[in-house]
């Protein structure tokens, strides 16, 4: 005679009897089946089917060279780029001051000439200076009006410019730190740990044992959660409906 499969869940009570009468079996309403992420090997075992566990509980290491290797990397990268940000700082900062002092002195230098300026301007009006005198300090000024003006736009220039290289390798940085926390991460997940409380259900694994991503490390599950899997004739199968009690 063929023969259904009904699943109950949550079964609170009877548990034993429906096992012992062979109506069917109990199982875990909640299992995690816990996958390798990456290709590693199996450097400890912390926990054998059967213990408890709660969900930070760690079940194994493992461990995977090239990933620590290329972990650490990223961090000597990014200390090397932040000693680089900084020094490209000072160097920049140091040409800005150079600049900011070129165009102090320039202007000091147009604002003392324009005063020799008014000065011969006004000497020449009383005929005490002579004309060319007075032509020669007007150039003067106007030459240094010109040179405060290209030394001014030099150093807006290189304000912006420094903005930009400090923003390039602020990025540089950040995206070194990004790869970093990125592959630290992946590291802290060779670590296995339960993610939920529970009875560790089946660890076969054995230190040395090599796993590739999308092989199962361990299965956790809640043995107080369970559902019953009943197995019932076909032909009554028709009568089961949600909710009924059993006579």
């Amino acid at each position: 005679m063929e023969r259904a499969t009904v699943w109950i869940d949550s079964v609170k009570r009877g548990p034993i009897v429906i096992e012992r009468r062979g109506l069917g079996t109990l199982i875990p309403e909640d299992i995690v089946w816990i996958p390798a992420q990456f290709d590693s090997q199996v450097a400890r075992i912390d926990a054998r089917g059967g213990d408890e566990v709660k969900p930070n509980s760690t079940l194994m290491v493992l461990t995977n060279p090239d990933m620590e290797v290329a972990a650490n990397d990223l961090e000597w990268q990014i200390k090397q780029a932040d000693a680089d940000l900084q020094d490209t700082r000072v160097k920049l900062e140091s040409q800005k001051f150079d600049q900011q002092s070129v165009v102090e002195g320039t202007e000091s230098d147009m604002k003392q000439a324009e005063l020799n300026k008014d000065r011969d301007q006004q000497l020449l009006k009383l005929n005490l200076k002579a004309d060319m005198d007075a032509q020669i300090s007007k150039a003067n000024w106007e030459k240094l009006v010109a040179k405060y003006k290209i030394e001014k736009q030099k150093l807006d220039i290189m304000k912006d410019s420094i903005d930009a290289q400090m923003d390039s390798k602020k990025v540089a940085v950040e995206k070194l730190k990004a790869q970093w926390t990125l592959k630290k991460k992946q590291v802290d997940e060779l670590t296995i740990r339960a993610g939920i409380a529970g009875r560790v259900q089946e660890m076969t694994l054995q230190v040395g044992q090599k796993v590739k991503p999308g092989d199962v490390l361990a299965k956790v599950a809640q043995p107080w959660k369970l559902m019953a899997r009943l197995n019932i004739a076909e032909t009554q199968a028709k009568d089961i409906v949600l909710g009924k009690k059993p006579k």
